[in-house]
C-alpha cells in the first residue's frame, strides 16, 4: 500500500489478497478494513476473504533504502473454529463469484465512460452545424435511453415519486448480492442452495452483458461514427473591416 509523507497508520483486518487503503495516505493516514469472522461476511473496505490461521510476515518499506518486517500469528476464533475444508470451499465459491464481479465492474466502467463522452459531445453541439447537431442530439437521446435501460436491469428503476418508498425489485444486483451473502453468511461449505443462487446470478449477469455488448457493438458504434464525422465548427468567416 502506498502512502504520502508524514504519519500514516493502517489497520489490517486479516483479509487476504492485496490490501487497500481508504481515505488517502496523507497525514492521519488511511485505514485498512476492520476484521470480521470468517462466516460473518467481509467488512466494507475488505478486498478479500480473511486469511487462514497461520504465521505471516509483514514487511514495511519506505523508499528504496529502508524496510522493516515482523512476524504475525493469526489464530482461528476459539469460540467458532472453521475447518480448512470449509474455508477452502467458501473461498472457491467466492472466486467463482469474483469472475462475475469483474464483468460487472468492467460494464459499469464502460457505461461511465460512455456518459462522459456523450456529455462532451453535447457540450459541443452549439459549435456544430445546426442540422448535424440536431441529428446527433436525437441519436444521443436514443443512446442514453438504452444506457438507462441497462442500468435499470442492473439496479432497478429509481423511485421518483415522493411518499412511495423503495419498491422491491428483482435486479441483477439483488440476485448477485443474495448469492454473495448466502455464500459468505454462514461458516459451512456451500451446497446445492448456494450453487443454485450462484448459477442464477451468473445467468442474470450474462443477460445484461449480452444486451450491453449488443449496444456497444451496434448503436454505440453508429453514434461514434456519426459524431466523429461531424466537424466542430470553431472558426467563423470574417469580412474585411473597412
Amino acid at each position: 500500500s502506498k502512502a504520502d509523507s508524514g504519519f500514516n497508520r493502517y489497520f489490517w483486518g486479516m483479509e487476504g489478497r492485496g490490501l487497500r487503503a481508504s481515505g488517502g495516505g496523507g497525514r492521519g493516514g488511511g485505514r485498512m478494513g476492520g476484521g470480521a469472522g470468517f462466516g460473518g461476511g467481509t467488512p466494507p473496505e475488505a478486498p478479500g476473504l480473511p486469511v487462514d490461521p497461520g504465521t505471516y510476515k509483514v514487511v514495511v518499506s519506505v523508499g528504496r533504502n529502508f524496510s522493516d518486517s515482523t512476524m504475525l500469528v493469526v489464530n482461528d476464533d476459539p469460540y467458532a473454529p472453521t475447518s480448512k475444508e470449509v474455508r477452502d470451499a467458501i473461498r472457491k465459491a467466492n472466486e467463482r463469484l469474483d469472475k462475475t464481479t469483474e464483468k460487472l465492474n468492467t460494464l459499469n466502467e464502460r457505461m461511465t465512460e460512455a456518459d462522459g463522452i456523450i456529455a462532451k459531445i453535447e457540450a459541443n453541439l452549439r459549435d456544430m452545424d445546426r442540422k448535424a447537431a440536431d441529428t446527433i442530439r436525437k441519436t444521443a437521446t436514443a443512446v442514453k435511453d438504452e444506457l438507462k435501460a441497462i442500468r435499470e436491469m442492473l439496479n432497478g428503476k429509481p423511485q421518483t415519486k415522493q411518499g412511495y418508498g423503495n419498491i422491491p425489485q428483482v435486479t441483477v444486483s439483488s440476485v448477485f448480492g443474495e448469492a454473495r451473502m448466502t455464500v459468505m453468511g454462514k461458516p459451512v461449505a456451500p451446497g446445492a442452495q448456494e450453487d443454485r443462487l450462484i448459477t442464477d446470478a451468473e445467468q442474470k449477469v450474462a443477460a445484461v452483458i449480452a444486451r450491453a455488448n449488443k449496444f456497444f457493438d451496434g448503436a454505440w458504434k453508429s453514434f461514434r461514427t456519426l459524431a466523429e464525422a461531424t466537424p466542430v465548427k470553431i472558426f467563423k468567416d470574417y469580412k474585411t473591416i473597412e
